[in-house]
């Protein structure tokens, strides 16, 4: 019934889970948020961190996601503060720290419009492109590197996407240079003929873009690969997780299939 594994010591996990996606699909909003408060009371109480951090994170983004920002933020604000402070343990205590500041950018990217992408220097597949070039569009800005195993692993269903949703979808594969080409040090020209081998050789037909820095990284939060960062067609942020696997794929395709039915 969840995407979500079931953490050890919360055998209530699953339950509020089902319930808050079930009442999210209805548009109970109430109910929704009502089921995701239990599970982070019920994390707490048995010392269930990683369960309350998913229940914390799935009600922010929820409620950003549905217009209330403000209150969603503060809810972010007093589970990084007060939230953990809750949890015994002083490693527990900063794990859960570090996870939740990690998601500060991304949450404050959530509804907005996001800065322009700067310092991109060379295009593979089509010219450069701004992001105001691609509005009308649903956006997978694909934050990846050659050396990333898990980028390589999305590749296949990426591709699948841009042909299935042509028309509708534009996936921008956003790189950069990292000043080496496998275990090789080159210089940005020998690295871009690299980048095209490479690109060439994972079949990739959706336009890459290299960057010469690592700003467009540190605006999106993207310092972890791969991250996906998905906007509307009017160009609004509405999705950035990080990491790849088979439960976020299916749960990165059901958002842009939301997406694109969106008027």
């Amino acid at each position: 019934h969840t995407r979500y594994p079931l953490v050890t010591g919360v055998q209530t996990c699953a339950l509020p889970i089902y319930l808050f996606e079930l009442n999210r699909a209805a548009g109970n909003k109430n109910k929704a948020v009502a089921a995701l408060e239990e599970l982070r009371n019920s994390a707490q109480f048995v010392e269930a961190p990683v369960a309350y951090y998913l229940a914390t994170d799935e009600l922010v983004k929820y409620l950003i996601d549905v217009g209330e920002k403000n209150p969603a933020l503060k809810i972010f604000e007093d589970a990084r503060i007060g939230g953990i402070s809750g949890f015994q343990n002083q490693g527990t205590r900063d794990d859960l720290k570090q996870r939740l500041d990690r998601r500060e950018i991304h949450y404050s990217l959530l509804g907005e419009m996001p800065n322009p992408l700067v310092d991109v220097v060379k295009s593979i597949n089509g010219e450069t492109i701004t992001l105001n070039q691609l509005k009308g569009k649903v956006v997978l800005l694909d934050f990846w590197a050659t050396w990333c195993g898990p980028c390589i692993e999305a590749f296949p269903t990426l591709r699948t996407w841009h042909e299935q949703f042509k028309g509708d979808l534009e996936i921008v594969g956003i790189t950069r240079f990292y000043g080496f080409a496998g275990a090789t040090d080159v210089n940005a020209v020998q690295e871009f003929e690299y980048l095209k081998s490479f690109v060439s050789e994972q079949k990739i037909d959706y336009r890459i873009l290299v960057s010469d820095g690592i700003a467009n990284q540190l605006r999106f939060g993207a310092m972890n690969l791969p991250t996906a960062v998905l906007l509307d067609r009017s160009g609004r942020v509405r999705y950035i997780e990080i990491g790849t696997s088979g439960s976020r794929l299916i749960e990165l395709r059901k958002k842009l299939v939301e997406l694109i039915g969106e008027k």
